[in-house]
């Protein structure tokens, strides 16, 4: 058996363990929405009891009396009108110091996969230069042109292909689900000719008109956002990383 002293140690630490799991575990519900509602709500509920007990006394009323006095309390407009402006003021705060920072090598890999798709995957003198300029709109086109979009794509389901700060991985993504619609509807709407290349056939401009603009549209949209978002990516990728 322990003696005293020591008995009394293994509680303080049972104790301070126990402290520590409900503090993760109040964390845990706080960063689920619904947990944090419910906790909110179970605050305010207590708060109106108490409010309710002390003001009981203090008037010497019934308890009912006083719940329902607290539940009716008239707030002027302009009250409400300050602490919703606080509210908004303190997010905005409380987000811009709780902004991301690398920790334990995240920098440099993050450098290492930006590299990759601007040097690599996605140079600037290669498919994205062609979806700056190219017109669908019956040309046809050589599918290699788009061999850089495909490799990106293929690295989706990649575990690695992944930013850690995440701004760049947004925009990464935003990129990628880009390119997945646009090869769809190169796969889809687009037919081969017999050069080998591939494009939307000019005479569904006369006999299929809808479906003629609807294919090119889409095929410029597309392109557009993927160079768009592409730009954004380098721009904040520099920034960032200093690469």
């Amino acid at each position: 058996m322990l003696n005293p002293p020591a008995r009394q140690a293994a509680n303080r630490w049972v104790s301070l363990y126990n402290i520590l799991q409900m503090k993760k575990l109040i964390k845990k519900i706080w960063k689920d929405s619904v947990g944090s509602n419910l906790i909110a709500s179970a605050l305010l509920a207590i708060f109106s009891l108490i409010f309710s007990l002390i003001k009981s006394f203090t008037d010497q009323i019934d308890f009912k009396s006083a719940f329902i006095d607290f539940w009716t309390i008239k707030i002027e407009l302009w009250l409400i009108i300050s602490l919703i402006i606080l509210i908004v003021v303190a997010t905005k705060i409380f987000k811009k110091n709780k902004q991301f920072k690398y920790v334990d090598g995240e920098l440099e890999l993050d450098k290492q996969l930006f590299i990759k798709i601007r040097d690599v995957l996605l140079p600037q003198d290669r498919t994205i230069g062609f979806l700056r300029h190219n017109n669908f709109a019956g040309f046809s086109f050589d599918t290699e042109m788009l061999n850089d979009i495909y490799e990106f794509e293929n690295e989706k389901e990649n575990p690695n292909f992944h930013f850690f700060h995440p701004e760049l991985e947004q925009i990464k993504n935003e990129i990628m689900e880009s390119v997945d619609k646009f090869t769809y509807v190169v796969a889809v709407d687009t037919l081969p000719t017999l050069q080998g290349r591939q494009t939307v056939p000019e005479d569904w401009e006369i006999e299929q008109p809808e479906r003629f603009d609807r294919v090119v549209g889409e095929l410029h949209n597309l392109s557009h956002k993927i160079c768009d978002k592409y730009d954004i990516l380098i721009r904040t990728g520099r920034s960032i990383l200093k690469v």
